[in-house]
């Protein structure tokens, strides 16, 4: 919910290219985003940069980079817990999360966040900014003004930064909507192992 007080909270953070998007330029397509685009938080990060897979940056420096990554239209996504191992900033032409999310007649019903974004319909313009920066495809133009697909908003927020009118805004899900992540990543894999059926 709040990228900024992810890294405020870390005290090694090491940056790694974008493994969807080499994956994807090496099979010949892909995109043109920024390779930058793995965190890794902790023992993460000490791993990645010992085996030669990333690079340490400050605070200052993640922050700075999650900017230039939000203004290219990447999905901030931290791994699904209170104290994440890592967050990666993914486009849905390359991401193997987003791709197969975005395949879904629901994507939102899929994803775990605590807002969906909303349009004022007296400041929207019709602009289209938001159509091109959604991921999920989940926003129309009709009659010149922006509508949202609820089932297909995921919350991320990429329509809200750049609105020129200021007609979109997050907005928060109902108390009883709300999701607290699991404190740790094994929480999370025991979590989902229940849903499944093996433990």
């Amino acid at each position: 919910e709040d990228v900024m007080k992810i890294f405020d909270d870390q005290k090694k953070i090491a940056v790694a290219p974008c493994i969807c998007r080499t994956s994807a330029k090496k099979d010949g397509r892909g995109c043109d985003k920024p390779m930058d685009a793995c965190f890794l938080f902790g023992s993460h990060a000490s791993f990645y940069v010992d085996n030669g897979m990333g690079r340490y940056v400050t605070k200052e420096e993640a922050k700075e980079i999650a900017r230039k990554n939000e203004a290219a239209a990447l999905v901030m996504q931290p791994f699904n817990a209170q104290h994440t191992g890592g967050m990666c900033s993914c486009c849905g032409d390359c991401c193997g999360i987003l791709r197969s999310l975005k395949k879904q007649e629901s994507p939102a019903a899929a994803v775990k966040s605590n807002y969906y974004a909303e349009v004022d319909g007296d400041r929207c313009t019709g602009c289209e900014t938001c159509l091109d920066r959604c991921q999920m495809e989940a926003i129309d133009i009709v009659e010149d003004k922006a509508i949202i697909n609820l089932n297909r908003c995921i919350g991320c927020g990429l329509c809200v930064s750049t609105c020129p009118s200021n007609a979109m805004r997050l907005v928060k899900k109902s108390e009883n909507q709300q999701y607290v992540p699991p404190e740790t990543g094994m929480e999370t894999y025991i979590r989902i192992a229940q849903e499944r059926g093996k433990i």
